[in-house]
């Protein structure tokens, strides 16, 4: 691996990533051992869009599920005690990635409505029997299941830090599932 000081760029064989205005470029060339394999991409990577030009000058916006990412949302999901949702997402395949996010929909000391927090699905909770604590995709549905708690999901008070059980009706879940 070399970098360039006077442009800025980092090179590793034919690899390079530069700084370009507000832009990561990085480039991913052909396996010189099969020069006919494998076109070279450019990916352009900022803090609002990532984007990606194949050898032909083709540029797709990958944010906006081309390159071959296809995404799905869930619209808020309602949160109830020992339930099951079975969200239809539509991606013609098992997701290889899952993220969930708690989106606040009532006042709940010190959260407002509109703000979200990222969550892990059958990730370590403050009591025992707290979480979605499980997930299980298949090529039509992601599927999660609710613990049976009086309050499903806890979380770290933004303020100070204690944790706290987080009231379920102030609260919805979203999933994103992607392939």
């Amino acid at each position: 691996m070399r970098t360039c000081l006077k442009c800025g760029a980092i090179r590793a064989g034919d690899n390079t990533a530069t700084i370009a205005g507000n832009y990561l470029e990085v480039t991913v060339a052909a396996a010189p051992a099969n020069p006919g394999v494998g076109l070279a991409r450019v990916y352009a990577i900022s803090s609002t869009s990532t984007r990606m030009r194949d050898s032909a000058g083709t540029e797709t916006d990958l944010a906006a599920g081309g390159g071959g990412v296809t995404k799905f949302t869930s619209s808020q999901q309602i949160i109830t005690s020992g339930g099951l949702l079975t969200l239809a997402h539509g991606l013609g395949a098992v997701p290889f990635g899952i993220q969930a996010s708690l989106e606040c929909t009532t006042n709940e000391s010190p959260w407002v409505v509109g703000e979200s927090q990222t969550i892990l699905i059958g990730g370590p909770a403050l009591a025992a029997n707290r979480g979605a604590h499980s997930q299980n995709p298949d090529a039509t549905n992601v599927y999660i299941r609710y613990s049976s708690d009086a309050q499903v999901f806890d979380a770290f008070n933004k303020t100070t830090g204690a944790g706290m059980g987080l009231t379920n009706t102030s609260w919805r879940l979203v999933i994103r599932a992607w392939v």
